[in-house]
């Protein structure tokens, strides 16, 4: 079952596939409440992600990766990756900026700012971040029949 949220109505809705278009993230949730069966939220971008990431309660993170487009990593096929961290750059004498995604598998960047210029540097996720998580209880679902998410924007 696939569960979409609609931010623009703070809805709700299922479905049995989804196309993705561009780069996102997959996270691995696994509910506190069971602990038996997991979950995956796929998001949009990497501020969506650090919003996601301090909303989800109930759940444990146990895993986020980086599904990459052929666009970025320049082979053939999608890929998804282990994140190991993101740090967005912004130029301090432009207006350019720079985000690098760091994968198990390679690091890319994203964005016009030449890193060798003097910049401001913010982490805005990091696998290290992740694991010192203090996971928060929320209550059971209200019902098995009406679908829930786990974190709402």
């Amino acid at each position: 079952m696939i569960y979409l949220s609609e931010s623009h109505t703070r809805t709700v809705r299922t479905g049995s596939y989804c196309e993705i278009e561009g780069m996102c993230f997959w996270v691995t949730l696994r509910p506190l409440f069971n602990g038996e069966s997991e979950r995956a939220a796929v998001v949009e971008d990497a501020y969506e992600l650090n919003v996601f990431l301090s909303q989800a309660t109930g759940v444990e993170i146990a895993q986020v990766q980086m599904l990459c487009p052929p666009s970025i990593t320049g082979r053939p096929h999608w890929s998804l990756e282990e994140l190991r961290k993101i740090v967005i750059h912004r130029g301090l004498e432009s207006s350019q900026s720079a985000v690098i995604y760091e994968t198990a598998v390679a690091t890319y960047k994203l964005g016009d700012l030449d890193l060798r210029l003097r910049k401001r540097s913010h982490a805005l996720y990091s696998a290290r971040n992740l694991k010192a998580r203090i996971t928060s209880a929320a209550p059971q679902p209200k019902s098995a029949d009406e679908p829930q998410l786990y974190a709402h924007f």
